[in-house]
């Protein structure tokens, strides 16, 4: 609820929060203006508030409908272009990682590969320390 003056009245602005804009319903369906003291524009039975000022109180529900229901379409553009631009980021990045994975990534046939070949070499060299090993206890017990 906003207070405010036009043309020398007070009025209230007033409205319901929109949850209903998800069903279709604009903002400008929920928003009134009214006088913020009934009391104070009547005099006796005379209405103070003339058809001028009623139509200017109009206008400005009006305005202020319009200017709402703006302000809601420029985030919803806004949101939109977001969104755009996360998925464009997204797509960015998984190019970029598959590039990246495709320069240093590991192929892990490659290195079962060499692991097999690695652990082969390990155990022939275990092999042939163990030969060395069993001609230098030999050549020890011939010479003692």
């Amino acid at each position: 609820t906003i207070a405010t003056a036009l043309d020398g009245l007070k009025v209230k602005v007033s409205g319901m929060s929109n949850p209903l804009v998800n069903y279709g319903f604009s903002a400008a369906n929920f928003i009134s203006l009214a006088p913020t003291n009934f009391a104070s524009y009547y005099n006796g039975n005379t209405p103070l508030i003339t058809s001028e000022k009623a139509n200017a109180t109009q206008q400005m529900s009006a305005v202020f409908g319009s200017s709402i229901s703006n302000l809601v379409n420029e985030v919803g553009v806004q949101v939109a272009t977001w969104k755009n631009g996360q998925k464009a980021d997204s797509v960015v990045l998984a190019n970029l990682k598959a590039q990246r994975d495709s320069v240093s990534g590991v192929n892990l046939d490659e290195e079962a590969a060499n692991l097999l070949k690695y652990q082969q070499l390990y155990t022939a060299s275990t092999k042939v320390l163990q030969a060395g090993n069993q001609m230098f206890s030999t050549l020890l017990s011939i010479m003692n």
